[in-house]
């Protein structure tokens, strides 16, 4: 290898560490101080990111692979089902949101949990039929079916 080659071959490594350095460097930067004290107790503030680990990661996928769907589903419980999808992402930044800024209590933050826990659970289930590839008519309607749940959850967590 040639002085030039070994250079360069340093120089990348020490690209590389510094980046893996400057991300979890950031993390944890950003995790100093996140800790408030709200009328209900202190609290931890959370990352949406951690958030949609923890609660939402099926249903974050859906958002994203909802063309999938498009042959499987009735058009309008298609529609239905990505307005579903856009209400619970805005309802999940707004839960967030409202946690870290002590508007949503810790009672209410574990019921929403609870509701994000169960759409996950329908989500993982809706993700697993849409990937069949020939549908038989009962699963077509069982797929159906868990959209529809879905749905009513999503658009009940808009409502409060």
């Amino acid at each position: 290898m040639t002085k030039n080659g070994k250079i360069v071959g340093l120089t990348t490594i020490g690209a590389v560490a510094l980046i893996i350095v400057l991300w979890f460097g950031k993390d944890w930067l950003q995790s100093i101080g996140r800790n408030i004290e709200c009328d209900d107790g202190p609290r931890q503030t959370i990352d949406l990111r951690d958030f949609i680990t923890q609660f939402s990661s099926y249903s974050f996928e859906l958002q994203v692979d909802k063309a999938r769907f498009a042959g499987k589903l009735e058009p309008a419980v298609f529609q239905q089902m990505s307005e579903a999808l856009q209400q619970a992402n805005e309802f999940r930044k707004f839960l967030v949101a409202g946690y870290n800024a002590c508007a949503v209590t810790k009672t209410q933050y574990a019921h929403f949990g609870a509701r994000f826990q169960t759409m996950e659970s329908l989500a993982r289930q809706i993700d697993s039929l849409s990937k069949q590839a020939g549908l038989t008519a009962a699963d077509r309607a069982l797929l159906t079916e868990l959209v529809r749940q879905y749905i009513a959850l999503a658009q009940k967590g808009s409502q409060e």
